[in-house]
């Protein structure tokens, strides 16, 4: 069985008519170092970068890539599987009410791709727990999934202008209270994550970054990182 193939087998036993497949990892940057974060070049045997990608069940495979990719996708992918598109929302539309659901990874979707469903398809997103990508292609990425590196802290005197202590407050203040609300912020940008804490890591090439969210209440400042590292009395290290 292809590749596509074996993801239709899947989307039937999920109850969906199609699967969204984006470029990006849980952060939207597409700077990763695993190949696990590389789905769409693995279902579309194609290294043509930022693009989306649907495979449905009955209609077909669609991949929609900017034009400075078209001519490479052209050349690699599977023209009998795959068909290259301008604007997959159009093509989308154009296919109902045969395609009512899509399925989707909520960790890898920005919220303004399912707006653009909603909005221009009038179809109906389904999340899914499990990424279908992942489900078949374990077996050949699992070798090379990252290696994450040792968070370290910067010499905020030298190098960081202010201290994270200083930034967190002035956050809280600024953004975090108005009156008697208070708010809570959830960040999801790697190098917001940096900037704001003073952290540095390795984990994509030229970045000096690490894969991390970060929840910033009045009370609380909660890092989720799997990465190595020291607890410090600043932050609640969470996995």
């Amino acid at each position: 069985m292809t590749r596509v193939e074996l993801l239709r087998s899947l989307i039937a036993e999920h109850g969906c008519d199609a699967y969204l497949i984006t470029d990006s990892d849980a952060h939207y940057t597409f700077y990763s170092l695993s190949r696990i974060d590389r789905r769409i070049n693995w279902i579309t045997e194609c290294q043509a970068q930022c693009g989306l990608a649907i495979v449905t069940l009955h209609k077909g495979a669609v991949f929609q890539v900017p034009p400075n990719y078209r001519l490479l996708a052209k050349a690699e992918m599977n023209e009998s599987i795959w068909t290259v598109v301008d604007d997959l929302f159009v093509w989308l539309g154009a296919q109902t009410p045969e395609l009512v659901t899509i399925g989707y990874d909520p960790r890898l979707t920005p919220f303004f791709v399912m707006q653009q469903f909603t909005n221009k398809c009038q179809l109906r997103p389904v999340p899914l727990s499990v990424n279908l990508i992942d489900a078949i292609s374990y077996d050949e990425t699992s070798l090379h999934r990252q290696t994450l590196t040792p968070i370290w802290s910067l010499d905020e005197h030298r190098f960081a202008g202010q201290t994270s202590r200083e930034k967190i407050d002035k956050l809280r203040q600024s953004y975090l209270t108005d009156g008697q609300k208070r708010y809570t912020l959830v960040v999801t940008a790697m190098d917001e994550i940096a900037w704001l804490l003073n952290l540095r890591g390795n984990d994509m090439e030229c970045n000096p970054l690490l894969y991390s969210f970060l929840i910033v209440s009045l009370d609380h400042l909660i890092l989720f990182t799997d990465n190595p590292h020291q607890v410090s009395p600043t932050f609640h290290f969470s996995s």
